[in-house]
């Protein structure tokens, strides 16, 4: 990992930048990029010397393998504040989205429970299954 200091004095462990220019009505979304990071770490571990033994090596040793992937989309929701009250609004609604993702999400067991997505007031429903 590479390490840099910013102006602002805090360290910087990676950094990745999207440029983009996109034209937009006021409160649409718009996807700007994706990306992708994969890590695989292989390790072998075992009695010294014994490990490295054709076919024997495997019973004095072992091999772990991971992979790992992540992946990060960046959207934007452009909004033109045209006065203090537009910019209240816009913080309000802010304010309750972050409140939303900060509850922790109800868990709902049972067979005749009708389950529902997330959404406003529920609106989005998943059809049961067949029984």
């Amino acid at each position: 990992m590479a390490w840099s200091c910013s102006k602002s004095r805090t360290p910087t462990i990676a950094q990745r930048r999207i440029h983009s220019t996109v034209s937009v009505t006021s409160g649409q979304t718009v996807l700007l990029g994706g990306l992708i990071s994969e890590q695989q770490d292989n390790n072998k571990a075992g009695i010294p010397g014994l490990n490295q033994i054709k076919y024997l090596g495997d019973i004095f040793g072992n091999t772990t393998k991971n992979r790992m992937r992540s992946e990060i989309i960046v959207f934007i929701r452009p909004m033109v504040i045209r006065n203090a009250l537009d910019a209240q609004g816009i913080a309000e609604e802010f304010r309750e989205r972050l409140e939303t993702m900060r509850a922790p999400a109800p868990v709902i067991e049972g067979r005749d429970v009708p389950a529902f997505l997330p959404g406003p007031a529920n609106s989005r429903r998943i059809p049961s299954p067949e029984r």
